[in-house]
């Protein structure tokens, strides 16, 4: 089963990666959000699964105003651990995800820098992706490549 354009594609918001001075959190931000439009352009729906605690979460959300825009306007559902009362990598969360996201696991690609997050995603029949995020030039350039090997782009 390959991914159609009615992927969803879930991302997690790797924190940790983006522990920098604001000016180059903003502008890697600002990068990531120019790639999700494009993503967002060619019907691919965009979502959220995150660990981050609500500090963290504010932050991030507002290194995605760096265009102008927020957070809520590059995807289309975020999900929260903290809002969902479980954590990644339990099963729960996924199926909270799938059902409030009206997915279709086998058509859901999941992006994550955590092998055991991914195999959990797996179990549900999800798309999986591990973003090493030591590399994330070397990360994007495979996921990119990920992307265009099936058919949702």
């Amino acid at each position: 089963m390959g991914l159609r354009h009615g992927v969803h594609l879930f991302i997690t918001i790797l924190f940790g990666s983006f522990l920098l001075d604001d000016n180059g959190a903003i502008q890697v931000f600002a990068a990531l959000g120019r790639q999700i439009d494009a993503l967002r352009e060619r019907g691919i729906r965009t979502c959220v699964l995150s660990n981050n605690n609500p500090a963290s979460m504010k932050y991030i959300r507002r290194m995605f105003t760096a265009d102008g825009k927020t957070m809520d306007d590059y995807f289309d559902a975020v999900f929260l651990s903290y809002e969902l009362h479980e954590l990644k990598p339990s099963e729960a969360i996924f199926r909270k995800m799938i059902a409030a996201g009206g997915m279709r696991p086998e058509e859901t690609l999941f992006i994550d820098d955590r092998e055991m997050n991914i195999e959990a995603a797996a179990a549900l029949g999800i798309h999986g992706f591990v973003f090493d995020h030591r590399d994330p030039d070397a990360a994007c350039d495979a996921l990119r490549r990920r992307l265009l090997q099936s058919d949702c782009i």
